[in-house]
């Protein structure tokens, strides 16, 4: 909340002067219409997703047969002379098996993609939750700046009667006045672009700096698991399942068995009904080959995902031990602000004697503090930022539980 200071000026040349130093709220925009941000997340990703089709929960069932070849020739288009064959290739249970573990390793490539989704979609609603926050809480500061300013043009428009006038102080205001209403007037229309149907979130429900370094002590967030970690795990998995696939099927020895039927005849030499099976060596080249080419695959995957990992944690270290030093500047800034704002308060019990204290000089002390708050909102803000990269690299964002780690408790 920001506070600033008004007065009412009476002409210098008169033995009395009052300068009345008070602590005024300031309202960031007219009153409007405030939502849940849970509620206003889940409705604006409502809104963009409802044309996505999901997967289905249905489930794969392998088929206990592998092959069914039915096939007729006939001689001379001799109908006598007809043959049929019927040839089946049956599954083994351990061959269905591992179809359904490649088609449930597969089907992990959609969640894959639903987390990436849900990671990409939240953190670009809680970048506009994070610059409408930064907006309302720099409009509020500019107001009282704002007012600080007329003040200060006030006083010096008072100079006139003393003789002091300075028309390049009183020029320099007006460009300071004009410069804030500009900043001002910009971040309104901002905020009426965001704010379509004239309801915003309420940016107060979001988590606190405090709390966001009490939320990364408790968790340990070197422990979570990253999106390419996921996606690793996954392409790990599948050529797992592939190679386990290949090498039951490479190890077949019973391929198929055949039926034969050569057709009415009465050749004596000729079967009428024949019964045959195929049996084949396992491990044959070209499967032998593949099922090596699936190893090295493998190994290279797993190569790839040990080293990944560790960088994965030494990015998460970095970035962790850069939220220290914003948090720790942060705490540093908040000290100082609230003392220059205790000295101020000191001030305003006090009262003002004009014959020893200097309006200019107050006036500079709460234009420096308001300075320091513009400061501390941009210190915030790459906090706030910094934050959610952590949640986003560990598919937090992506997950339901996000919203424990954005709202206050």
């Amino acid at each position: 909340m920001i506070y600033i200071a008004t007065y009412a000026p009476i002409p210098l040349e008169k033995s009395l002067f009052s300068f009345i130093f008070c602590f005024l709220m300031i309202g960031i925009l007219p009153a409007q219409e405030k939502m849940d941000i849970q509620e206003w997340l889940e409705t604006r990703k409502t809104n963009m997703t409802s044309s996505i089709q999901n997967m289905g929960d249905e489930e794969f069932s392998p088929s206990w047969i592998r092959e069914l070849e039915f096939r007729t020739e006939t001689e001379d288009f001799q109908i006598d002379k007809q043959e049929y064959l019927i040839r089946f290739r049956p599954t083994y249970p351990s061959e269905r098996n591992a179809q359904s573990n490649l088609i449930n390793a597969s089907r992990e490539e959609w969640d894959i993609n639903q987390l990436n989704f849900n990671n990409d979609i939240n953190r670009y609603l809680l970048d506009e939750l994070l610059i409408i926050r930064e907006i309302n809480e720099e409009i509020e500061i500019l107001t009282a700046l704002l007012q600080v300013y007329e003040d200060q043009k006030r006083l010096i428009s008072d100079q006139i009667y003393t003789g002091k006038f300075n028309l390049k102080d009183l020029s320099q205001v007006d460009g300071d006045i004009r410069s804030v209403k500009g900043k001002i007037n910009d971040h309104q229309l901002r905020i009426e672009i965001l704010n379509k149907k004239n309801i915003l979130p309420d940016t107060d429900q979001l988590i606190s700096i405090q709390d966001i370094s009490e939320q990364l002590v408790q968790q340990d967030l070197t422990q979570q698991s990253t999106i390419n970690r996921a996606e690793r795990d996954f392409e790990l998995r599948k050529v797992k399942a592939e190679m386990e696939l290949e090498k039951i099927e490479s190890g077949r020895i019973f391929d198929f068995i055949q039926l034969r039927y050569d057709g009415p005849h009465n050749d004596l030499f000729r079967e009428r009904v024949s019964l045959g099976i195929n049996l084949q060596l396992p491990n044959n080249g070209r499967q032998k080959l593949r099922t090596e080419e699936l190893k090295v695959e493998q190994l290279i995957r797993q190569q790839e995902y040990d080293l990944q990992q560790k960088l994965d944690s030494i990015r998460l270290s970095q970035e962790l031990n850069e939220f220290t030093l914003l948090i720790r500047k942060w705490n540093y800034n908040y000290d100082i602000i609230n003392q220059q704002e205790g000295e101020l308060n000191n001030i305003i019990n006090k009262g003002i004697n004009i014959e020893f204290d200097n309006p200019d000089i107050i006036l500079y002390q709460k234009e420096q503090l308001l300075r320091l708050m513009q400061d501390q909102l941009d210190l915030e803000s790459d906090i706030y930022q910094l934050y959610l990269d952590l949640l986003e690299r560990t598919t937090i964002l992506g997950e339901n539980r996000f919203y424990t780690f954005i709202l206050k408790t």
